[in-house]
């Protein structure tokens, strides 16, 4: 979920700038589906964009909010948050294998909701 906020949480509630990842050319799940679906869909400038930006780090002032626009265009963002969802879904289904405590039970799945539900 942390990648996803990186490119879409509310400044005032993430506590930083948003793009940080982007700055430092981290290779993060959306970016990574975003050049995955350029790819696929052979858009040379896309790929060519992904290249400047994360590859060789050459950022121009407008560059984040293309890559934005880009991870929604690709629903990059939608596809990382669902990904993050299956593979909590998947931790609290394996909860069962720990002993029968309901409050034990009841506060991990709570922490685990709590990190993909978070908007900061």
């Amino acid at each position: 979920i942390d990648d996803v906020l990186d490119y879409s949480a509310d400044r005032r509630d993430w506590g930083k700038e948003i793009g940080d990842d982007f700055r430092e050319g981290k290779m993060t799940l959306p970016v990574v589906l975003s050049i995955a679906a350029a790819e696929q869909a052979k858009a040379q400038d896309e790929i060519d964009f992904w290249q400047r930006t994360i590859g060789d780090l050459d950022q121009q002032d407008s560059d984040l909010d293309h890559a934005i626009d880009l991870m929604n265009r690709h629903q990059a963002l939608a596809q990382t948050r669902e990904r993050a969802e299956h593979f909590a879904n998947a931790a609290i289904d394996d909860l069962a294998a720990f002993p029968d405590s309901h409050a034990t039970r009841a506060l991990m799945i709570n922490a685990v909701r709590a990190s993909i539900s978070r908007r900061y």
